[in-house]
């Protein structure tokens, strides 16, 4: 009986390791029959539809690529901590780099100007550098002021009381240079050259209504019985180009104090004279060049004064003119002598303006013997 079961229980183990054996080979040749037929479909596609093939290479692509496109590439580095060596250009803002301003002026009067400086850029090193100006100077504004002022401080020639008034207006166009650049304190300081182109006048007068005396050179003068009016003045033309030197000197924000100190290269000024009315014109010599006649035992009555007074030694350089005397000759009871009326032709006249000239000259030399007008200005400038 033990063999009976014994033999069954082989027998069945041997059929279970047979059938299991012939399921593995059945699925292996299954699978690789598979394998071989999807091989061989794939490549009778590729072979027969080559698009079939670019479709599904697309489809596989756009599924591997990612959803945003910031993902995949690289990110931007901010503003606020980009580094770079070159610094960004900046156009700036509206009226950057304009200014006006507005002051005084010696012998200018009042001063205003237009003017632009080239904005700040370091990665330029000319734009800071260089500004332009458009320069007005005038004393009309001043006017009434100076009118004043002259009528309470008369000008003195020859210690005679003349009113005055000054005129002129001119016109400049500067090109600013500024050595030092954005240099602190030192960047204020400016080179300036240009050109000017205008007038300026010192006129001043004497009245003498219904009479009055006065001297010139060793001269007395006398007018009587009308109205004599004298007038001397200076004249230039401020044409030429210029040369100075200024600064800005920043007060707040935009508000600077600037200055400046040059001069425009010119002519000559030219001294005017003229004596104007109708009036009988007396003279006689200065009582200091009595006194000297006196001194020396000339009779000043006589007819050749002049004569005699070289001949004792006297300098009369001055006093080329012969008064007449004797008994034709009509004398005061202060010794004026009577010259005739006033007319350009009277040489009595010309020898009085002669001499006003010449002492004009003399108070004015500064002026006059230069070929330089000075241009000095000081004031308020507001820069954009």
């Amino acid at each position: 009986m033990k063999k009976i079961i014994s033999t069954l229980l082989i027998t069945t183990m041997f059929s279970t390791a047979a059938f299991a054996q012939t399921v593995s080979n059945t699925k292996e040749s299954e699978t690789k029959n598979s394998f071989d037929l999807t091989q061989k479909n794939f490549v009778d596609d590729f072979e027969d539809d080559d698009t079939v093939v670019n479709s599904k290479l697309v489809n596989t692509q756009k599924a591997l690529k990612p959803v945003a496109d910031k993902f995949a590439e690289k990110p931007e580095i901010p503003s606020n901590i980009k580094q770079d060596f070159k610094e960004d250009k900046d156009d700036g803002y509206l009226l950057e780099g304009f200014q006006l301003g507005v002051g005084v002026g010696v012998l200018g009067g009042a001063n205003a100007h237009l003017g632009y400086r080239i904005p700040r850029r370091d990665y330029n090193f000319w734009k800071n550098r260089f500004g332009f100006r458009i320069d007005y100077n005038s004393w009309k504004p001043l006017e009434s002021t100076i009118e004043k002022y002259l009528e309470d401080n008369p000008i003195d020639v020859d210690g005679n009381d003349f009113s005055g008034m000054i005129t002129g207006t001119n016109y400049g166009a500067l090109i600013d240079f500024y050595p030092f650049g954005n240099t602190w304190f030192l960047g204020n300081f400016r080179i300036s050259g240009g050109y000017y182109t205008g007038d300026f006048a010192i006129n001043a007068s004497m009245t003498k209504n219904g009479g009055g005396e006065f001297e010139m050179k060793n001269l007395r003068y006398k007018v009587e019985n009308a109205t004599a009016t004298l007038r001397a003045g200076i004249e230039a033309d401020v044409k030429g180009p210029y040369a100075g030197i200024g600064f800005d000197l920043q007060i707040l924000y935009g508000l600077k104090l600037y200055f400046d100190a040059g001069v425009v290269f010119i002519n000559n000024p030219k001294i005017t004279t003229d004596l104007t009315g109708n009036a009988d014109l007396w003279i006689k010599y200065s009582e200091e060049y009595e006194n000297k006649l006196r001194e020396l035992g000339i009779d000043i009555s006589a007819v050749n004064v002049n004569e005699l007074a070289q001949q004792a030694g006297i300098d009369i350089s001055n006093l080329p003119i012969e008064l007449p005397s004797g008994s034709s000759a009509i004398k005061d009871a202060n010794g004026y002598t009577l010259v005739g009326k006033i007319t350009a032709d009277n040489e009595y006249v010309k020898q009085l303006l002669a001499d006003t000239e010449a002492e004009y000259k003399d108070e004015l030399k500064v002026i006059t013997d230069s070929k330089i007008f000075p241009m000095v200005k000081i004031g308020l400038m507001l820069r954009f």
